[in-house]
């Protein structure tokens, strides 16, 4: 009796630390690159687990913070008639 208790108590003994070296790795490497990730402001696809950067969309576009498509196709239309007449000495 004496010696299957021991043996039941070093098998929970086993399931424990393996369940706890589980989760440990289960941090290390599938939750924390995403915290990391989101904590540097990036954003993270879960379905690939890459890391990407953020792209601020004015920076691509051209476009003022706010400003609608037409009111910078009007301001660029204007600024490009005001280049135009500049080079022709107007």
């Amino acid at each position: 009796m004496n010696r299957s208790l021991t043996r039941l108590r070093l098998i929970f003994v086993a399931l424990f630390v393996l369940g706890v070296v589980g989760v440990g790795v289960y941090q290390i490497y599938w939750a924390g690159p995403q915290k990391e990730c989101e904590g540097r402001g990036d954003w993270w696809d879960p379905a690939t687990r890459i890391c990407g950067d953020v792209i601020y969309i004015p920076n691509i576009t051209g476009r003022q913070p706010g400003e609608s498509r037409e009111a910078a196709s009007r301001r660029a239309a204007a600024e490009k008639l005001s280049e135009e007449a500049r080079a022709r000495g107007e």
